[in-house]
């Protein structure tokens, strides 16, 4: 059979055609070359056209299956609608609520996403590969697209109350593949990337992107524990890894209880959180590969990186990517001298062009062009971004970003709470952890076994309050708001 080919205005997706067979995508039951993924994710791409669907309108991705998931966001990539990835382990309320909130007009979900229905009679369901049969034709078109086209919503917060959805662009997403590609991650068709994160996180989503640019192949691992990942390096000889500090610290132990470490990896990523370099000198020295670390979230990726780990040091993040303006600012948004620390600012081809249909959220995060983003640092004269601290409020575990209002909304709506207030405290592995304070509401008396259990219900795992602490009276500021800073220090010895 002659192999497909693609007829495209979107580079991302011309760089499946592949005229070799290399393969795209390997997982513990098999592999998928570029040519079987393309033939699978242009058949549910007509089941969408058929669908009926409009220009621009969403389209939910609900699959267990990493495999199936990435199929599926790239058959969303060859139609003119914008994907909605959610998270596989999200509570069903949540996964309602981001159906809701961005409107989505069908859902691509696979057989254990179709397990639960969500709860909206006007979605469409569509199942993944599994149960569209392969395009066999050899040519398939694209409908024409534009780089400013809103390629994906991703959910940066939220399973109450207003969720941000980022707008992720084709541009962005063109822009973050080559910059990755060529200046920072350097791989190329010989490499395999290890692809552990779901692709509601924007770790998959680059990861996807940065595969597809430089023809490499993503390896899967059964499930995204320690023992697992190394399964997968091991099984596929993968080359590349990205992810957050506590992923480096988990390997090192799991590697530890084993006589084998696999010495395929040639370049590894730990980022998302401050890396410590001695965390960075162990790990190069266990795997015996290059260790970098850098400066990206959802709303930009990549923003800084660091790639000599000899520079490594506290907080620095590297060197501002190509095409990426970036400033430090004071409270009055003027910029301050270099070495002077600020608020960041950044803009530039891959920044979002803001959050879907929330004014109140793009006017606090943009200041004429310029993103805010929320983060203090530091930038010298010849580029280098150190990074001093998360915006004072924002709670960052694992790699993951909680608001404190989302959990305190939820700790609000039980019967038995009156007020809530939510901070970090710190924590070795984990960087910090949720600590939740409340008080009762009346004579009700407030279980925490109850709580706990409300709490799950209505909230993804990482946003679970490691310790509740219930008290009398809600300490306040001489202004009448709570005095987080006085809860701040209290939770210190929590974790």
């Amino acid at each position: 059979m002659k192999k497909p080919q693609l007829r495209s205005t979107n580079s991302i997706l011309d760089d499946l055609n592949d005229e070799e067979g290399s393969d795209l995508i390997s997982t513990p039951t098999g592999r998928m070359t570029r040519s079987a993924a393309l033939r699978r994710a242009h058949g549910i791409a007509r089941r969408l056209e058929r669908a009926g669907l409009d220009n621009g309108d969403r389209v939910a991705i609900l699959c267990q299956s990493p495999a199936e998931a990435t199929i599926a966001f790239l058959a969303t990539l060859m139609t003119p609608y914008c994907a909605v990835p959610l998270h596989p382990m999200a509570p069903q309320a949540a996964i309602g609520q981001i159906l809701q909130s961005s409107s989505a007009k069908a859902v691509i979900a696979d057989r254990d996403g179709l397990l639960e229905r969500p709860a909206a009679t006007d979605i469409i369901m569509i199942g993944t590969a599994e149960d569209v049969p392969d395009d066999t034709g050899s040519e398939f078109r694209v409908a024409p697209q534009d780089s400013d086209d809103i390629a994906a919503l991703l959910y940066t917060s939220g399973t109450t109350g207003a969720p941000k959805a980022v707008m992720i662009t084709l541009g962005n997403l063109q822009s973050m593949a080559e910059e990755l590609v060529v200046d920072f991650f350097r791989v190329d068709r010989s490499d395999t990337l290890l692809m552990a994160a779901p692709i509601s996180n924007i770790y998959g989503v680059s990861l996807i992107a940065v595969a597809l640019r430089a023809r490499a192949t993503l390896s899967i691992p059964a499930a995204p524990r320690p023992d697992a990942i190394l399964e997968a390096i091991e099984r596929d000889q993968v080359t590349f890894l990205a992810g957050i500090p506590m992923i480096g610290r988990m390997l090192l132990g799991a590697v530890g209880k084993s006589d084998h470490r696999p010495q395929s990896l040639r370049r590894v990523l730990l980022a998302g959180t401050k890396l410590d370099p001695a965390l960075a000198d162990t790990f190069a020295a266990t795997f015996g590969c290059e260790v970098m670390t850098g400066y990206a979230m959802t709303e930009a990726v990549p923003l800084a990186m660091a790639l000599d780990r000899t520079a490594f040091r506290g907080g620095y993040v590297g060197q501002i990517a190509q095409g990426i303006e970036a400033r430090i600012v004071n409270e009055a948004m003027v910029p301050v001298a270099p070495g002077e620390p600020g608020e960041i600012l950044v803009r530039g081809p891959v920044v979002t062009p803001g959050y879907w249909m929330n004014e109140d959220a793009n006017t606090q995060a943009f200041h004429e062009g310029w993103f805010r983003t929320g983060d203090i640092g530091r930038l010298d004269d010849n580029g280098h971004l150190e990074l001093i601290d998360r915006a004072k409020e924002i709670i960052k575990t694992a790699g993951h970003t909680v608001y404190p209002s989302e959990v305190e909304a939820v700790l609000a709506a039980h019967p038995a709470v009156g007020e809530a207030a939510v901070v970090g405290a710190p924590h070795e592995g984990l960087d910090e952890v949720v600590v939740a304070y409340f008080t009762r509401r009346g004579p009700n008396e407030a279980d925490l076994s109850e709580l706990r259990s409300w709490c799950k219900e209505r909230l993804i795992s990482w946003k679970l309050p490691r310790k509740l602490v219930a008290i009398d009276v809600m300490p306040m500021t001489a202004t009448g708001k709570i005095a987080k800073a006085q809860l701040s220090g209290a939770a210190q010895g929590t974790s």
